[in-house]
């Protein structure tokens, strides 16, 4: 996200909560098969000023390797997001 413009602060401070988002990212459903690993992301994004929700999305991916499931999974829901697929 870093690289579309956002910045990560250290808190938010009442004076920028209004144009502040916070993004709340979680990983869980990991199964591991044979020789792949499936995992499942959610990502959440508030509005720091009243605390609402934005959006919330989820996806899953498979990979040879745990940290490859993860990026892909990951990558999916910021798609979905900021792209709409």
């Amino acid at each position: 996200m870093m690289n579309k413009g956002y910045v990560r602060v250290p808190e938010v401070k009442a004076e920028n909560a209004k144009q502040t988002m916070i993004i709340n990212y979680g990983d869980g459903n990991s199964r591991e098969g044979m020789d792949e690993f499936a995992i499942e992301v959610t990502i959440q994004i508030l509005g720091a000023e009243k605390n609402d929700l934005i959006c919330i999305c989820r996806a899953d991916a498979k990979a040879n390797t745990e940290a490859k499931a993860i990026r892909r999974a990951t990558e999916k829901c910021l798609n979905e997001i900021f792209i709409g697929r």
